[in-house]
């Protein structure tokens, strides 16, 4: 996560060289900036006339460990993740960086919640309180998510905010996604990267996740695909919806065991 943000840095600061609180994008003013005051006058200017979500309010206005995230994601991560507040679910997020997010999940979610951050860092040790857990590890390695699967339940949701790379983008989901629990949220962002050499991706690079990823589609739609060309599989019969945003990808989770049916009556 540290390198990503490092790397984040030194290419915006190549492509905008004036202020970087008044060029028009939605990323954060941190990229650029340590500047609290500035960030959050850009955040204001960003969301005027909007009714912010709770997710916003508390990146704005409370006190946390710096957060880094681009402004459209709030509205997101509200749109799938209000229905698990104050509930007693596991959240899994990789890419701890410097603790902030998990602050803004342990205020939204509430008491009932049991956050586990995943970081190669072991810096971000020092994060861990009464509802957070590090666990200090590479998240493109298989033998590492396999033993953490034996030891934590399925998360109902888990976000892939590590290092953005591709191989750790489509390891992470191949070894991941299953461990996600019935009616859970499997979330990827930041896949801007993919457009991204340095970070193995590039426009229509069939090694990027976005290219990767655009195979969701075939796969959760294989009932209606002869099985010599795909094949159902647990994919096909678990994800109930697939929905691409800006730099986002988000899987709804849903036990389907049968294929489909219509009827006309």
């Amino acid at each position: 996560m540290c390198s990503f943000i490092k790397r984040m840095i030194n290419r915006y600061r190549k492509k905008f060289s004036r202020n970087p609180i008044t060029f028009n994008s939605p990323a954060i003013g941190m990229l650029l900036s340590d500047k609290r005051e500035e960030v959050l006058e850009y955040f204001k200017k960003y969301t005027e006339g909007k009714t912010l979500n709770e997710l916003e309010i508390f990146f704005s206005e409370g006190e946390h460990h710096p957060i880094h995230k681009w402004l459209h994601y709030f509205d997101v991560y509200d749109r799938y993740f209000s229905k698990f507040r104050d509930r007693e679910i596991l959240m899994v997020e990789v890419g701890v960086f410097k603790g902030g997010s998990l602050d803004l999940w342990k205020n939204y979610f509430g008491p009932k919640v049991k956050i586990i951050g995943v970081d190669i860092d072991p810096e971000c040790k020092k994060f861990e309180s009464d509802q957070i857990h590090i666990e200090i590890g590479s998240q493109e390695d298989r033998n590492f998510w396999k033993d953490f699967r034996n030891r934590y339940p399925k998360a109902d949701i888990f976000l892939d905010d590590g290092g953005h790379t591709m191989k750790q983008q489509i390891v992470t989901f191949e070894e991941m996604y299953g461990h996600v629990a019935n009616n859970g949220i499997y979330m990827c962002e930041d896949l801007h990267t993919s457009y991204w050499g340095d970070y193995q991706g590039g426009y229509r690079n069939p090694g990027s996740f976005i290219e990767y990823s655009k195979h969701f589609i075939d796969r959760m739609n294989a009932w209606y695909i002869g099985r010599n060309q795909l094949p159902v599989d647990d994919f096909t019969k678990t994800a109930y919806s697939l929905a691409f945003y800006d730099s986002m990808l988000v899987i709804e989770k849903k036990e389907r065991e049968v294929p489909p049916v219509t009827l006309m009556i």
